[in-house]
């Protein structure tokens, strides 16, 4: 006998071994033991507001950053500097809103100036 014949002998397993079991006669496991069900799609429960924050980077709404952007270029320097602080609230490292500041500020107060002399 070559070596595969003695190796598919050696590895032949009895029918019946093979056999199915009738699984209707067995008891269902205890109830304690067994998992809770899996939620489906649509039940899990929605994140609150305060453990989304948490989680990601908060950025300021483009809208918000759009109204700036066109304050400043109409030289509305009061609601300019009023956005700007806006974006600072959801964002206080924003590079731009933190130059832009003192900028406008300064502009606030040449106005200032210029109508008291």
């Amino acid at each position: 006998m070559n070596r595969v014949g003695e190796h598919t002998q050696l590895a032949a397993v009895p029918n019946d071994e093979l056999r199915m079991k009738d699984l209707r006669n067995v008891a269902p496991p205890d109830s304690a033991l067994t998992a809770p069900p899996l939620r489906t799609r649509g039940t899990e429960r929605e994140p609150s507001e305060e453990e989304d924050v948490e989680g990601e980077d908060v950025t300021a709404p483009v809208e918000l950053l759009m109204e700036f952007l066109g304050a400043a270029v109409d030289r509305d320097y009061q609601l300019a500097s009023t956005l700007c602080r806006m974006i600072l609230v959801y964002e206080p490292d924003n590079p731009e809103a933190s130059e832009f500041l003192p900028l406008i500020q300064r502009k606030l107060l040449e106005g200032e100036s210029l109508s008291v002399s």
